[in-house]
C-alpha cells in the first residue's frame, strides 16, 4: 500500500525485500534493497549491510537444499556422517571407543557441505544428548590420559565443523558452551585441553557477534586471564591465544579494565622479545611461529591502542619506541622473508597510531625511526612503502624540528622518488611532507628539477584529493621563488592549473588559498607566468580569491 502511495518510500521498499527474503526469494530481494541505494544514496550503509545478510541467508540456504540432495542420493559419506550423528546422540559409548567414533567423524567431515550436514542432522545436539560427553563436559578437571584425549576430539571436532561456517559457529554460542570454555582453558586441564579450547575460542572471536558473546558474559574475566597466561606458555598456546586477544581487542565494548590488563601484559611482552630480536646476531633471523607471536601482539596494542587514553599512555613509553627503532633496523634488510614482512607491517602499524600523539616521544628517537622509514621507502613492499609513508606524515607534521632533520640530511629526495612512482597511498601521504619540507628550505627546487620529479610534482594538482592539492599548489608556491624552477615551469600549464584550483568552489579555502599564492609568486618570479595569467583574465579573479580566502 505505501509503495502505491509513494513509490519512493524507502521503508516500504526495505520492508518489501524483508518479506521477499522470508519466503526464500533472495535475488528479488537483494534487488529490492538496491533499489533503496538508488533511490537515495547516503542510504548505501544500510543497503549493503541487507544484501550482505541475505546473500548469507541465501548460500545457507543453497548449501542445506544441497545436503538434501546428497541424502537422498544416498551418497556414501553423507550417510555414514549421519549414522555416526545419531549414534553419539543416543547411545551410551565408554571413552576408548568415544575417542575413535569422534576421530572418524572429524576425517569424515572434509568438505564446506559436511559441515552443514553435521549441523542439519543434530551434530551439535551430542553435547547435550550423549551421556558420557555430558559427564565429561561438566568435569572440573580430567582424572586421566583418556579423559583428556577424549576432550580434545570433542574439541577439534567442533573447531573443524565451526572454521570459516558461521552459521555452525553460531551453534556455540550459549551459556552452557561459554561455561565449558571457561572452565577448559584454565590451568585445571592440560596443555594439549587448553590449546584445543583456545583454538575453537579463537574461531568464535572471528565473529563479531562471537566477541560480544565472549566478553559479554559475565565471566570474561576468566577467559582473558587464562589466555593471558598461555602467552608465556610453549610457542603453539602463545601463538593461538595472542590470535584469540587480537581478536578480542577489536570489541568495542571491551572494559577498561580488560584493555589495561591485555595492554600492560602484551606491552612488556612486546618491549622484551623486541630486545632479544634485537640483540641476535645479524642474519640470524627468529623462528615462524615467534614472528607470528609477536606480529599478533603488536596487532593486539594496535587495536587497544584506538582507545584515545591507551593511546596517550603508550605513545610516551620511550622503551617502546626505542626497541621499536632497533628492532626496524635489524629486520629491514630481511623484508624477502614473509614473516619479517608481517612484523614490520605490524609495527609500523602501531606507531602510525602512536604518532598521532603530539610530541610522542624525545627527537633522537624520532630521527631514528624517521630515518629508518625513509630507508624503507625504497623497499620492494608497496604496504610497507606506504606505512612507512604514513608514519612520516605523522611525525613529520607535529614536529618542525624533524622537517629540518629530513632537509639537512636531504631525506626529502626519497619522497620526490615515490611521488615519481605509483603507489598512490604513498603518494598521498608524503606529499605533506614535500611540502613541509619546502615550506623551510626554497633550494629545494634544484633536487625537484635534478631528480626529474617537476612532472610528478605538476600532476599532484589534478589529484581527486583535496589535501593533496592543497599541498602540491602549497609546494610550488614555496619553491616558485627560485629563478630556475619557475622558468622550467614556464612551458607548462601551472597557471592554468592552478586559476582552476583557486577558482573551483569545489575545494576548500586553504587549498584555494594556496593555488593563488602560488600564482602570485609565480607571476612574480617570472614575467611569462604573469602574462598567462593575463591572457586567462585571472588578475581580477586571483585579486577576488585571494580577498576570499583571507577573510
Amino acid at each position: 500500500m505505501a509503495q502505491k502511495i509513494d513509490p519512493k518510500c524507502l521503508k516500504a521498499i526495505i520492508h518489501q525485500g524483508r518479506a521477499l527474503q522470508n519466503l526464500q526469494r533472495f535475488d528479488e530481494a537483494i534487488k529490492s534493497f538496491q533499489r533503496v541505494q538508488s533511490i537515495d544514496k547516503k542510504q548505501t550503509k544500510l543497503v549493503e549491510g541487507y544484501v550482505k545478510e541475505a546473500k548469507r541467508l541465501q548460500e545457507i540456504h543453497e548449501k542445506e537444499k544441497q545436503t538434501v540432495l546428497l541424502e537422498s542420493s544416498g551418497d556414501v559419506t553423507t550417510m555414514k556422517i549421519k549414522e555416526i550423528i545419531s549414534k553419539l546422540r543416543k547411545e551410551e559409548i565408554s571413552y576408548a571407543c568415544l575417542s575413535d567414533i569422534l576421530d572418524e567423524l572429524k576425517n569424515l567431515i572434509d568438505k564446506d557441505i559436511h559441515k552443514t550436514i553435521f549441523r542439519t542432522n543434530g551434530g551439535f545436539r551430542m553435547l547435550a544428548e550423549n551421556p558420557a560427553i555430558k559427564r565429561l563436559l561438566k568435569k572440573d578437571k580430567c582424572h586421566s590420559d583418556t579423559e583428556s584425549k577424549v576432550l580434545v576430539r570433542i574439541l577439534n571436532l567442533l573447531s573443524k565443523v565451526c572454521l570459516e561456517t558461521e552459521e555452525n559457529t553460531k551453534e556455540l554460542l550459549q551459556p552452557s558452551i561459554f561455561s565449558y570454555l571457561s572452565n577448559f582453558i584454565s590451568s585445571n586441564f592440560t596443555l594439549d585441553v587448553r590449546i584445543a579450547t583456545s583454538c575453537l575460542v579463537q574461531i568464535i572471536s572471528q565473529l563479531e557477534e562471537g566477541r560480544n558473546f565472549l566478553l559479554q558474559n559475565g565471566e570474561n574475566e576468566c577467559i582473558l586471564h587464562e589466555l593471558l597466561s598461555l602467552l608465556t606458555s610453549n610457542d603453539e598456546a602463545a601463538t593461538i591465544a595472542a590470535g584469540v586477544i587480537t581478536n578480542l581487542a577489536l570489541f568495542s565494548g571491551l572494559s577498561e579494565e580488560s584493555s589495561k590488563k591485555i595492554c600492560t601484559k602484551f606491552v612488556t611482552f612486546i618491549k622484551t622479545i623486541m630486545e632479544v630480536f634485537s640483540s641476535m646476531d645479524k642474519g640470524q633471523l627468529p623462528s615462524a611461529s615467534v614472528l607470528l607471536l609477536v606480529s599478533q601482539s603488536i596487532t593486539t596494542v594496535t587495536n587497544l591502542a584506538r582507545d584515545p587514553s591507551v593511546r596517550t599512555v603508550l605513545a610516551v613509553d620511550s622503551e617502546l619506541w626505542k626497541f621499536s627503532a632497533r628492532l626496524i633496523a635489524s629486520y629491514e634488510n630481511h623484508l624477502g622473508d614473509e614473516n619479517i614482512e608481517k612484523l614490520m607491517f605490524s609495527l609500523l602499524g602501531l606507531l602510525m597510531n602512536l604518532s598521532m600523539v603530539e610530541k610522542c616521544t624525545e627527537l633522537e628517537i624520532c630521527q631514528e625511526i624517521n630515518d629508518a622509514c625513509c630507508r624503507l621507502l625504497s623497499c620492494n613492499s608497496s604496504t610497507i612503502v606506504e606505512r612507512s609513508a604514513g608514519l612520516l606524515n605523522h611525525l613529520l607534521t607535529s614536529c618542525s624540528d624533524l622537517v629540518q632533520h629530513n632537509i639537512t640530511q636531504k631525506n626529502y629526495i626519497n619522497f620526490l622518488n615515490i611521488i615519481k612512482g605509483q603507489n598512490e597511498p604513498a603518494k598521498r601521504l608524503l606529499m605533506k611532507c614535500i611540502a613541509l619540507c619546502s615550506s623551510l628550505e626554497p633550494a629545494m627546487a634544484n633536487d625537484v628539477i635534478q631528480n626529474k620529479a617537476l612532472n610528478s610534482l605538476l600532476k599532484m594538482l589534478i589529484s581527486d584529493n583535496d589535501t593533496v592539492v592543497g599541498n602540491s599548489a602549497l609546494t610550488i608556491g614555496n619553491l616558485a621563488t627560485d629563478k630556475n624552477f619557475s622558468e622550467k615551469l614556464a612551458s607548462t600549464n601551472v597557471v592554468q592549473d592552478l586559476l582552476r584550483i583557486a577558482t573551483n568552489d569545489d575545494y576548500k579555502h586553504a587549498v584555494k588559498h594556496n593555488a593563488a599564492i602560488a600564482i602570485g609568486k609565480l607571476a612574480t618570479s617570472d614575467p611569462r607566468h604573469l602574462e598567462r595569467l593575463r591572457d586567462l583574465h585571472g588578475l581580477e579573479i586571483l585579486h577576488q580569491v585571494l580577498k576570499e580566502t583571507q577573510a
